[in-house]
């Protein structure tokens, strides 16, 4: 992985079902990506930082009080950019 943060749940990040949100999986990979382009891409030429889409693959279902590790693996480097998963 070219990054990986590791988020803990809470209860109030559940729904009525007891399980975590889904909307919260787009906040931690959204925190992974601003951690990685502010260690690196903040030191690059002048321009702006663009994401062109984003998927979120889940593994296994979260919840409450589990420790949620979002990883960024570099599938394809480019001239000014790079394809993540």
């Amino acid at each position: 992985p070219v990054a990986a943060e590791t988020f803990a749940t809470t209860r109030e990040q559940g729904n009525l079902v007891g399980n975590i949100y889904w909307a919260n999986y787009f906040t931690w990979a959204s925190a992974a990506l601003d951690a990685l382009a502010h260690a690196h891409v903040a030191d690059a030429a002048p321009g702006e930082a663009t994401i062109t889409a984003l998927t979120i693959d889940h593994t296994r279902e979260a919840m409450p009080h589990d420790r949620v590790r979002v990883a960024l693996v570099a599938r394809a480097l480019h001239q000014r950019g790079a394809t993540l998963d």
